[in-house]
């Protein structure tokens, strides 16, 4: 062998390698983009699929759905996930739940497993490693400032600003969607601080998705300060 030759045969394989490694990194690195991507997608499209629904409600009804019926006693009954049922092509599993019994009865709780695919988030399993059939990721927020208020009845649609929230996506709240359960401002406020150890977002996400009354679909830093993300939700600010 000629002097040299075996070091530069080395440094050639080196630079190989390196070459290799730097393709395989960004590769990977590319890979998670795309992911990610698929994934925002896929979370946006739920809240778009869920505002059209919204819409074709108050077309027919003047306004939004109640955030929760009630019975003659006051108490929750069903949630208005369950009432946008025919709204999202759901017709005949609205039609076997019986809304005079509450949302949790032995006749209704077998309809848990029949949810509709746009209440669950892909961040769900992305977070937990598995998606609970029946756990939902999307809520009203509601209150006397919000477009759905706590009661049976719910602001007009034309009366509601345009940059309020309407839905927020929740991961990890372990709630059926049938549970007539969604969050005050505080409530949600109270979430995303970080010492409560909850993540609105997912672990994997580092935006809070949320639809605007006028069916835009937002994200925002999870990060953001209290202040500025009550302005927001409340449609002072973009």
């Amino acid at each position: 062998m000629q002097p040299g030759r075996g070091r530069k045969v080395f440094v050639g394989g080196a630079a190989v390698l390196m070459v290799a490694l730097l393709a395989a990194a960004i590769w990977v690195w590319g890979s998670n983009c795309i992911h990610q991507a698929v994934m925002r997608a896929q979370r946006a499209k739920n809240l778009k699929t869920l505002y059209v629904a919204l819409v074709y409600y108050a077309d027919k009804h003047g306004g939004l759905p109640p955030a929760h019926t009630t019975n003659g006693a006051g108490k929750p009954m069903h949630s208005w996930r369950v009432l946008l049922l025919p709204y999202l092509d759901r017709e005949s599993l609205y039609s076997q739940i019986n809304l005079n019994e509450p949302w949790d009865s032995p006749a209704n709780r077998r309809f848990l497993e029949l949810m509709p695919e746009c209440y669950r988030s892909p961040l769900e399993a992305e977070t937990h490693g598995t998606a609970t059939n029946y756990f939902t990721n999307y809520f009203a927020v509601v209150g006397a400032h919000a477009p759905w208020w706590s009661t049976e009845h719910s602001k007009p649609w034309e009366t509601a600003g345009s940059d309020e929230i309407l839905l927020i996506e929740v991961v990890g709240s372990k709630t059926p969607w049938m549970e007539p359960r969604d969050l005050t401002l505080e409530e949600l406020l109270d979430m995303l601080r970080p010492e409560s150890g909850n993540s609105v977002g997912g672990s994997r996400a580092t935006d809070i998705m949320y639809l605007t009354v006028s069916g835009d679909v937002r994200t925002v830093d999870s990060k953001t300060d209290r202040e500025a993300l009550q302005k927001l939700f409340l449609g002072g600010g973009k």
